[in-house]
């Protein structure tokens, strides 16, 4: 398993000491495994019998597989002189463990678009440019059974080295609606569902919430029913192919642990809440330079106004809303909820817009990758900016032809790009400005 969250150069002088980190964590664990088998301590392994005499043949290799480990622990100052070694190390770990066991590796590389995205924002030169994305795509190798590479943005076009063809992709969005469940066979492993959702709140309201003893069977329930509705609100809204419901897991599990020092429902701010954009590195949007000041305009305006139109709705109209009357919600309340899709506001304000951007996103995000060249050297076009938007999260499919903000806590994070991208821009940061204007509403009155 190599993280590559944290391993984001500006430079190609930062790839040793970026990678170092990455490498050496990924490999603690084999390389002390390898010391106890060099030293006899251990002749088994995950059930797996060992051969010593396999293990007497392949000393040397072990050896110096170590040796390079313990060269490259040393060398806290890394620099670009060590970065073969550097870069070889979890390839000759994969040859070494496929001698021991016979068999080959599988190899987990999460965030695997953080570097290369770094590099297309902070390097100008093209030639270090590619030698970063080079330096990042050396881990696979003959000892390699399959490469599991996951990230945020799709970077396959930009030139992911050689070591990176014959790549499936299964985009997150993919499989939308109409198409079929083989086209994104892992739709169901993402997030947590409704139903994960209730039953922890479920397990950590009836056992583990210190007030619960003084609180009624009655609040109970009304205080379980809140909590779901608040997180369908704030945490839910994303999709993943034909699955709906898909809750952000670290917004969800660090409500929970923070319901210890919440006493009533009163108590429970939900604005204050950002979990979302702690759930990876997002500097790659909040370093973006924009053109077309108009055109972003008009497509926050549209995503935040529709936004607000459909929660406004969907307190009203639809399962969640018919069900906040009860006192309680029991599992088939939530099964009834999680089976249905939430009403769509009926009135199309600006059809023009939605489809402009329903086509940015949903239909040409994965075929565009040449515009991420210009990240970090020029501002990017309003259609470019959206569409990174989309792959990161903030704009999500929430109907047929039409994408939209996911929840309140997405809808917080975009403002606040807003506001970072207007500053630059000189313009006004009130993303609803000239709706406000429309109807009469100014700074004073922004109540109504």
């Amino acid at each position: 398993m190599l993280d590559l969250k944290t391993s984001c150069p500006k430079s190609f002088d930062d790839v040793p000491s970026c990678l170092r980190k990455s490498v050496l964590a990924a490999t603690s664990k084999y390389t002390k495994l390898l010391r106890k088998l060099l030293n006899g301590v251990d002749s088994g392994y995950e059930h797996l019998e060992l051969d010593k005499d396999i293990i007497e043949e392949e000393q040397d290799e072990i050896k110096e597989f170590i040796d390079d480990v313990g060269y490259v622990m040393e060398s806290r100052d890394a620099q670009t002189t060590h970065l073969s070694t550097i870069s070889g190390i979890i390839p000759d770990l994969m040859k070494v463990l496929y001698n021991i066991f016979g068999r080959r590796s599988v190899l987990i590389v999460d965030e695997y678009d953080a570097p290369f995205m770094s590099a297309l924002c902070h390097v100008k030169d093209a030639k270090e440019q590619a030698d970063i994305q080079q330096t990042y795509s050396e881990f696979l190798c003959e000892s390699l059974k399959k490469g599991i590479l996951v990230g945020v943005f799709d970077v396959r076009g930009i030139g992911l080295g050689s070591g990176l063809n014959n790549v499936d992709s299964y985009m997150a969005h993919s499989g939308f609606i109409e198409a079929q469940p083989t086209e994104n066979p892992f739709q169901h492993a993402f997030g947590f569902t409704i139903h994960d959702v209730w039953g922890l709140i479920n397990d950590y309201v009836d056992n583990q919430w210190p007030y619960r003893v003084t609180t009624t069977c009655l609040e109970l329930g009304r205080f379980k029913r809140d909590l779901l509705v608040g997180c369908i609100q704030h945490f839910d809204g994303y999709r993943i192919g034909q699955v709906h419901h898909v809750f952000n897991p670290h917004a969800i599990l660090c409500l929970i642990r923070g319901l210890r020092s919440i006493r009533s429902l009163a108590d429970v701010d939900y604005s204050n809440y950002n979990f979302w954009t702690e759930t990876g590195s997002m500097k790659v949007v909040e370093t973006i330079k924009a053109s077309s000041a108009q055109d972003l305009s008009r497509y926050c305006e549209y995503l935040s106004s529709s936004f607000l139109r459909q929660s406004e709705y969907r307190q009203h109209q639809g399962p969640l809303a018919e069900h906040m009357s009860l006192d309680f919600i029991d599992d088939a309340a939530v099964g009834s909820i999680g089976s249905q899709e939430q009403p769509q506001f009926p009135l199309d304000v600006d059809k023009e817009t939605r489809e402009e951007l329903a086509d940015i996103c949903m239909v040409r995000s994965s075929d565009r990758f040449h515009d991420m060249q210009s990240l970090g050297r020029e501002p990017l076009q309003a259609s470019t900016i959206m569409r990174l938007l989309y792959q990161a999260g903030y704009i999500v499919p929430i109907a047929k032809g039409r994408v939209g903000i996911p929840n309140s806590e997405v809808h917080r994070a975009l403002e606040q790009f807003y506001e970072r991208v207007a500053a630059q821009l000189k313009i006004s940061t009130n993303l609803l400005e000239s709706i406000h204007e429309e109807m009469g509403i100014y700074k004073c009155d922004l109540q109504r």
